[in-house]
């Protein structure tokens, strides 16, 4: 099997870690593993971690870590790998539902300016997730 350059560049480039426990169209989080999905020519790994082993996440190659947050386990969990992994860039997508206040400060977004926490509908997901990966929105992606 031989790849193109377009192909070699695509697999080299730096890749976003979605974490979720909400399935999305093509996008099913299963728990504990880890799955790919192309986006417009960018790389997404997604998951639905349960394990606090996160040793195997550091051998996968992304620059950015993206949550979405739909109940106040996920907020524990993530804060969790927050610690763990520590990255450059991460973008939290919480449910609009939930206190505000409450997860702002039990994320601790007003001392790591890193974390760029946005409250979302459900419906939102996929256009904030496209912000999060820096790509022009369009409806159809999914």
């Amino acid at each position: 099997m031989s790849f193109s350059i377009k192909q070699y560049e695509i697999y080299t480039q730096m890749a976003s870690l979605l974490f979720a426990s909400t399935a999305f169209d093509r996008m099913v989080p299963q728990i504990n593993c880890v799955k790919l999905i192309m986006v417009k020519e960018k790389i997404l790994y997604y998951t639905n971690l349960q394990t606090t082993n996160y040793f195997v996440l550091k051998t996968y190659d992304y620059n950015k870590l993206i949550f979405y947050i739909t109940h106040e386990d996920d907020v524990h969990r993530s804060k969790r790998l927050l610690e763990r992994l520590a990255p450059n860039e991460t973008y939290i997508l919480v449910d609009n539902t939930m206190d505000k206040q409450q997860v702002l400060y039990d994320l601790e977004a007003d001392i790591h300016f890193n974390r760029h926490v946005y409250f979302i509908h459900r419906k939102e997901f996929v256009h904030e997730l496209h912000n999060a990966m820096h790509l022009e929105p369009e409806l159809d992606d999914f």
